[in-house]
């Protein structure tokens, strides 16, 4: 997979079980559908992988050992994100319980704000065995 190039804006740990965080990246026509805007599915990739690595913030040894597995990953799109846009998408790890979490997040333009995407993600803790 090409290097999407994300940059890291902010981090925020709002309590031992949650966070904040924010990325920024310019859409490339590497993820691009036939209309030269960012599909759905690289949108869905994209914020598969920054809420699992912004979740893994929270796990310790004795909580979440890694960051569990995907038991849903629902997406929004809301506007199109032609390429050469700037992007801002924004992380929150809503909850980590015992055994089931939710991350949100939301891909908006710099210029404006506007919200181009909205992800909501529930992961299982999976338990590892004892040696």
């Amino acid at each position: 997979m090409k290097d999407p190039k994300l940059i890291p804006v902010s981090f925020h740990q709002t309590s031992p079980q949650t966070v904040t965080a924010a990325f920024t990246f310019t859409v490339d026509i590497f993820y691009c559908n036939g209309g030269d805007n960012l599909h759905g599915g690289a949108q869905a990739a994209i914020y598969d992988m920054l809420t699992s690595v912004v979740f893994q913030t929270v796990c310790t040894p004795d909580f979440w050992v890694g960051a569990g597995v995907s038991r849903t990953l629902n997406v929004s799109y809301l506007r199109p994100a032609p390429v050469g846009l700037e992007v801002l998408c924004e992380i929150e790890v809503v909850a980590a319980g015992k055994s089931l979490s939710l991350q949100r997040a939301t891909m908006k333009r710099v210029s404006d704000g506007a919200p181009l995407s909205t992800c909501e993600h529930h992961k299982v803790a999976v338990p590892t065995p004892k040696i």
